[in-house]
This record gives structure tokens, C-alpha cells and sequence, in this order.
């Protein structure tokens, strides 16, 4: 192990970490860590069996930025409040987002961090609609021929 920047946290060495050992690292709760990486504070990639890994260089650049952790990430949020203020912030539902990017569409942002927080409500949404905490939206109906020749 090796001492991270500032509060000498324990950082494994491995190149990619799961939320589990991340938490232990920082002295915290899985589900803090998750939020951290939707707000995108950490890098992640998929594992070879579909989990969440954080890679060490941006867990050991989160250290150094952050030094403790942010005390309003301890109070856990409800999904649709989330939700509801991604809405707030780009002026859309969250049923049309999901339907835009249904369509492959998504609306002009004005810079990166625009762009992630769209991304990171998309994630958001997408699991929301999978705990069925809200519904998928209806896909627009096909024409259908009609049979006339």
C-alpha cells in the first residue's frame, strides 16, 4: 500500500479499485463513493464481469484535491430529487431527455462539464426507470403500411 496525498489515507496499488475498497480507503460508505462518481469526481471503467472499478490515479488525484470529505455527500439524497434538479438545471424532463436519447439525440451544452452532468443524468435516469421508480418513455409509433396498392 501507498500513503495517498494529504490525511496519509491507504491507497491499494492496484491500477483499478472497486467502490468497496475505495470506501475503505477514504473511511467511508460504498454508497458515498457512488456518489462521488456520479457527480464525476472518479474515473471509472466496467470489470470484466460488468462492476464499477475507480481507477487509483483518480482516487489518488480526488485525495489530493479534496482532502476530507464533503460533508453534504454524507446525507443521502432521494433518486427523483436528484433527478428533479438535473431537470431544473437544463430546463427538460427527465422523460423527454430520455426519449431524446432514445432517438440518439441529445440537446447543444455549452461546455464539458455541461456535457457530463448530461451524461451522469442519463446514468441516473436509466437506473431510475430500472427500480421502477419512474417509467421508460413510449418510443414514437412506426407507420405501419397500410396495404394499399
Amino acid at each position: 500500500m501507498t500513503d495517498a496525498p494529504l490525511f496519509n489515507w491507504q491507497v491499494p496499488d492496484d491500477p483499478l479499485l472497486t467502490i468497496e475498497q475505495v470506501a475503505r480507503a477514504r473511511e467511508t460508505a460504498p454508497v458515498v463513493v457512488q456518489a462521488w462518481i456520479k457527480l464525476g469526481f472518479l474515473d471509472t471503467v466496467e470489470g470484466e464481469a460488468g462492476e464499477v472499478l475507480v481507477t487509483r490515479e483518480s482516487l489518488l488525484r480526488y485525495n489530493s484535491r479534496r482532502g476530507s470529505s464533503d460533508p453534504s455527500l454524507l446525507i443521502p439524497i432521494h433518486p427523483l430529487d436528484a433527478l428533479r434538479s438535473y431537470e431544473d438545471y437544463f430546463g427538460m424532463s427527465t422523460r423527454d431527455m430520455l426519449a431524446l436519447a432514445a432517438e440518439g439525440k441529445s440537446p447543444d451544452l455549452p461546455h464539458g462539464e455541461a456535457e457530463r452532468m448530461y451524461d451522469h443524468w442519463q446514468s441516473e435516469a436509466r437506473m431510475a426507470v430500472e427500480e421502477g421508480l419512474i417509467e421508460a418513455p413510449v418510443p414514437p409509433a412506426t407507420p405501419t403500411p397500410t396495404g394499399d396498392t
